[in-house]
């Protein structure tokens, strides 16, 4: 399943999840302006290329209801806005990934979801990490959403 793609004017509210996604993407602290930013949401997940902080396109998909089939939808989302262009897997510093739920003191694994019980307990770092050969930043969607008006 393909998401469809958007330009930045389309991703421009004042909070969006593509904020969301830039804010988490920010946290990664390489020094590379490529990065990819991920919202998980209860209907839908965007996934936003950001260049330089600013969000260069956007995919939006139906949120899978299961643990795998999210999992494989999100990592092939994230790899199919990675491959848009020629850019090679090595520009892209890391995947920030906002997600509304409890999350572990080290941010790595899902320890309850508000609104998708099928992630409890998940390890969405671990996992996507194996798959994307990317490093990924976990954080709650309400941090994102702070980090994002503050910048």
């Amino acid at each position: 399943m393909s998401g469809d793609t958007r330009t930045a004017s389309a991703i421009s509210s004042k909070r969006s999840p593509a904020k969301d996604c830039r804010a988490v993407s920010r946290r990664t602290g390489r020094g590379s302006p490529e990065t990819i930013g991920c919202d998980i949401g209860g209907t839908s997940i965007q996934v936003v290329r950001l260049r330089g902080g600013r969000a260069s396109s956007l995919r939006q998909i139906a949120t899978p209801r299961n643990r795998e089939e999210l999992l494989e939808s999100l990592a092939r989302e994230v790899c199919d806005i990675r491959d848009e262009t020629s850019q090679t897997r090595a520009q892209i510093a890391a995947v920030g990934v906002a997600f509304c739920g409890l999350l572990d003191g080290r941010r790595r694994s899902i320890l309850h979801s508000t609104h998708l019980d099928f992630l409890d307990g998940c390890r969405m770092v671990d996992r996507l990490e194996r798959r994307l050969q990317l490093p990924v930043v976990l954080d709650a969607d309400t941090n994102a959403g702070a980090v994002a008006e503050a910048t």
